[in-house]
């Protein structure tokens, strides 16, 4: 005998249920799908973004490159205390001389083995220019000679741009040699340590050095990690001071060999961070006097998140997320094994008890002056002398080149205040 089918109300309110727990268990397999959809494509968004934008961090803040040097630039005229100056070649194949063209700054004009100074425009058109000079100190520029601007200024090496004495050295560590400049000073037992920044080489912190030297103190301008001429390691990597602070410890111990008893510690954008590794890690921390820091990567992690906030993902229509940046640099930071933690100095800046320089420029366009504020604003206020360079002109390390004699005065200025000259380095 069959079942019959029961009739009336409960029956329908029974097949009402079935349906409606038919109907719903459809949605919710339609919105797991599309979820596991979502989830697919924000791993593919965000995996495979990071992983580009990572190979971005990498071109663009990690990797170490050296400059193509040009000399795009006919001498056409020389007097006293003018240089009359031709576009000849073409600018944008010299990443020193085009940007520094159309600047009325202070900077280095010369070949690869004289160099003298620039200043602002008297006259100038498209293509020439009549501009302020200081001679070479050693030899000379003449009409014809084809020359490059540097904002650096000095060039190759301290005796043939400014006439000073200097050998060179060679500390060691576990990489291996690394030839450095000795430049004798009156006070042999206070040194100052001169470190550079990413790509660059020991011309750059040659403005400072002549200020230092003038108060009489020794200087080692020293190569590290990656540089011409040095050790290279884990393919040209910049790690801002998490591993190149130990080759200036070393050269620190070189100098304590050679009776250093205090530093002044000088670093130049990446070479700030590499002071300020050193500070964090180094047992001779303790050495030193004070510290000398322009236009410094105070935190990198942050100074990515900066641009990254500025770089479009969509032109004109949407820039690079937080998530998308927070994707990319943890997977940089695995490619290429640097902490964004260990290199964040702002982090640290409460910690230093040893009076700072600081130079920034309000216009820098590879330092955000945000983030060197960060770093000050975390200082002891009684430790930090803070002088931001409001010139437009004046960019990443410009600082000397707005008013060259204003730095000068001000960094011996300091020097006087916070470094004690041995008696016998003052009677001489």
């Amino acid at each position: 005998m069959s079942e019959e089918r029961a009739d009336g109300p409960d029956a329908e309110a029974a097949e009402g249920g079935f349906i409606r727990r038919h109907v719903w268990r459809h949605r919710w397999r339609r919105i797991g799908s599309i979820a596991g959809i979502v989830v697919l494509l924000a791993a593919l968004f965000y995996g495979g973004g990071g992983w580009f934008f990572s190979g971005i961090i990498e071109k663009d803040a990690l990797v170490v490159t050296q400059g193509k040097l040009d000399y795009p630039i006919k001498v056409t005229g020389v007097t006293d205390d003018t240089i009359s100056l031709e576009v000849v070649g073409d600018l944008g194949d010299d990443q020193y001389a085009g940007e520094q063209w159309e600047r009325d700054l202070w900077v280095g004009v010369g070949t690869a083995h004289v160099s003298g100074v620039v200043g602002p425009a008297i006259e100038r058109t498209e293509t020439t220019a009549t501009r302020r000079y200081i001679p070479p100190v050693v030899g000379e520029l003449a009409p014809g000679d084809r020359v490059r601007l540097n904002v650096r200024a000095y060039w190759p090496n301290p005796t043939l741009a400014l006439d000073q004495d200097f050998r060179t050295v060679a500390y060691e560590d576990s990489l291996g040699e690394f030839p450095s400049w000795l430049i004798p000073g009156e006070n042999d037992e206070v040194w100052a340590v001169y470190v550079h920044g990413k790509g660059s080489n020991q011309v750059e912190p040659m403005r400072i050095e002549t200020s230092l030297r003038a108060e009489g103190l020794t200087g080692l301008n020293i190569r590290y990690r990656n540089d011409e001429d040095a050790p290279h390691v884990s393919g040209d990597i910049a790690r801002y001071g998490q591993t190149e602070w130990e080759d200036l410890n070393a050269a620190v111990e070189l100098a304590l060999d050679r009776g250093a008893e205090r530093f002044v510690l000088v670093g130049t954008s990446m070479g700030g961070s590499i002071v300020l590794g050193f500070m964090k890690n180094s047992e001779h921390a303790d050495k030193v006097d004070a510290l000398i820091l322009d236009s410094p990567a105070t935190d990198i992690g942050g100074i990515i998140r900066h641009g990254a906030a500025d770089t479009p993902l969509i032109p004109g229509v949407v820039n690079v997320g937080p998530g998308l940046t927070w994707s990319a640099m943890t997977i940089a930071s695995q490619r290429f094994d640097i902490s964004w933690s260990d290199t964040d100095y702002n982090e640290i800046a409460g910690d230093l008890e040893v009076p700072m320089l600081i130079w920034a420029a309000e216009e820098d366009d590879i330092v955000p002056i945000e983030t060197i504020e960060g770093f000050v604003d975390n200082a002891d206020p009684n430790l930090v002398q803070f002088e931001r360079i409001t010139n437009p002109e004046a960019s990443h390390l410009m600082s000397w080149n707005v008013d060259p004699d204003r730095y000068d005065s001000v960094t011996r200025a300091f020097i006087r205040e916070h470094v004690a000259a041995p008696a016998r380095a003052a009677a001489g």
